[in-house]
């Protein structure tokens, strides 16, 4: 049964008995006669290997070293000295310091150099800074920190259990740095050379196409009798889409033979044509109907697809079109799948696919600049509804709380509410291009416009354009000391469009890295809960660790 532990007053607060209180200065050895700052043009003709190290950690690399081994970086000035932040770390090898950090390294047999840091870092350590400016704490207040002591095996358990929790800290931050540099090249390449929706579904309709095949379903009757056999196919491979089959053929509609779309909606994915045997100059009549009608403005359809069965020189068919894509089986059953190539034009924002387009922001939805309800009107506040404004815009897409809420008469006081996913950007203020969706209905305050899509954009698609595009947005605010860019001009920028299918699955991708960002983020967050935590505990031995 583990005894209970039993505590003393002292003037830093209750410590267990067996602790003592020390200034720091009895339990580390000051090597700070040794720095040797270095200015930036002379670190810059002495490029090496070795760090470094300034108040706040590696601020350069250079040819030599002053230190070897492991020390602790304390701080001497712009620092940050409140309980809880970093204001000490770890070096360890050869590295060099400058006169902005204190050198200290732990006394043999009195002290461990990980459990002096984690108490450094726990400390409120402000009452030892002087300066108003530029906060300063000089190597005699140092000197005099008083901290907490317990004996030198329970030290470097305390330490080993915080190091644990810093460890995962550390494998988190790499794993969102790694996730972060993902989605900046994915938004690189998705957002300027699109993505292929053929290529990234033709697994499944070569699926569909070779059980077509398998049963035959060519070989017998019409060639209505293929495409609705291939139709029921494409349903079980497309479960979320309306896989439609025009099995009247009539000249006047020119629809084609299949369609995966949604019904009632602009998502137009696949438009197919279907021929069970080669026939040069029907083919060529699909061909021309899809890359005329199904590609054109009228139904702007993501990919055209021509199926074709018996073919004996796919390589002739396929020489047909550079817009369509094709899947053609042999007699023998063999697949010859050729993707369309695509072909880029020059605009005035650069380079993009040729059936994307140019669209202004006005021409994307109905743009609202925000207002805020009268501050002195107690009941247009402290309501359920979320009242944004820059300082609530984050790096997560979506803005899931608010310093401030208004009431429903506060959000009626100034207009109707914003739906979700309404696109919000900041066009005032230091923060100016910040970019979210709203995740409830909001309202928002005049730095803010807000963009409610139409039918036919995706809010998450724009809301990525947008944050790609939002280093040319700041370019339009001008020079003025608050930077603004106003609504008339806001709605005047100019944006990449794809068709509506191309803009789900891009913003679908994003999505994807999105919320794997916000896990690995909440995750980081949960760990430095724990870590807190267990340092308020360890440190001031509430929960004491066993020593074997």
């Amino acid at each position: 049964m583990q005894t209970k532990t039993k505590f003393k007053k002292t003037l830093i607060g209750e410590i267990p008995e067996d602790w003592e209180v020390v200034r720091l200065e009895r339990v580390v050895d000051i090597y700070d006669n040794l720095r040797v700052p270095l200015s930036e043009m002379e670190r810059a003709d002495r490029k090496g290997p070795y760090p470094y190290c300034g108040a706040n950690g590696i601020i350069d690399y250079i040819d030599d070293y002053i230190f070897e081994g492991e020390y602790i970086l304390l701080a001497e000035d712009g620092g940050r000295y409140g309980s809880f932040e970093p204001s000490a770390y770890i070096m360890t090898g050869k590295f060099w310091v400058n006169n902005h950090a204190h050198v200290l390294k732990a006394k043999e047999g009195v002290a461990d150099n990980w459990f002096i840091l984690y108490v450094l870092n726990f400390l409120d350590l402000t009452p030892y800074v002087v300066g108003s400016t530029r906060k300063k704490l000089n190597q005699s207040h140092m000197r005099k920190i008083l901290i907490s002591l317990p004996p030198l095996s329970e030290q470097k358990q305390i330490a080993q259990i915080l190091r644990t929790v810093d460890e995962a800290i550390e494998k988190t931050d790499l794993a969102i740095e790694k996730t972060e540099r993902l989605k900046k090249g994915l938004m690189q390449r998705l957002l300027t050379r699109g993505i292929n929706l053929f290529a990234i579904n033709q697994h499944k309709l070569i699926k569909a196409i070779g059980r077509a095949f398998k049963n035959r379903d060519y070989a017998f009757g019409r060639e209505e009798n293929l495409v609705s056999h291939l139709a029921g196919y494409l349903r079980e491979e497309f479960p979320n889409w309306n896989i439609d089959s025009e099995v009247e053929k009539d000249s006047r509609r020119r629809r084609p033979d299949i369609i995966v779309h949604k019904r009632g909606t602009p998502f137009n994915l696949f438009a197919i044509e279907v021929k069970k045997i080669e026939d040069a100059n029907a083919i060529k009549h699909d061909i021309e109907k899809l890359e005329n009608l199904m590609l054109g403005e009228r139904y702007r359809y993501a990919e055209a697809v021509f199926v074709g069965f018996n073919i004996k020189n796919p390589d002739k068919i396929s020489s047909l079109s550079e817009k369509v894509n094709f899947i053609l089986v042999t007699e023998d059953g063999k697949i010859y799948i050729k993707p369309r190539e695509r072909t880029f034009k020059k605009t005035e924002i650069g380079e993009i696919p040729e059936e994307w387009r140019v669209v202004r922001i006005k021409d994307t939805g109905k743009v609202i600049t925000g207002k805020t309800p009268p501050t002195s009107e107690a009941r247009y506040w402290n309501g359920g509804i979320p009242f944004i404004t820059p300082a609530d815009v984050g790096d997560a897409p979506y803005v899931y709380t608010t310093n401030r809420y208004v009431s429903k008469e506060g959000a009626e006081k100034v207009g109707s509410l914003l739906p979700k996913d309404t696109v919000l950007v900041v066009c005032i203020g230091s923060t100016i291009g910040k970019i979210a969706l709203t995740y409830q209905e909001s309202i928002t305050n005049q730095q803010i416009n807000a963009i409610i899509c139409k039918e036919n954009i995706t809010p998450h698609y724009l809301y990525y354009t947008l944050l790609f595009h939002s280093k040319r947005l700041k370019s339009w605010s001008g020079t003025a000391a608050v930077p603004i860019i106003k609504k008339s001009l806001f709605e005047k920028f100019k944006i990449p469009l794809p068709p509506l299918s191309e803009q789900q699955k891009i913003a679908e991708i994003l999505m994807t890295v999105d919320r794997k960002l916000e896990l690995l983020r909440r995750r980081r967050e949960k760990l430095e809960r724990i870590k807190k935590g267990l340092m308020r505990d360890l440190l001031t031995g509430r929960r004491r660790v066993r020593v074997e």
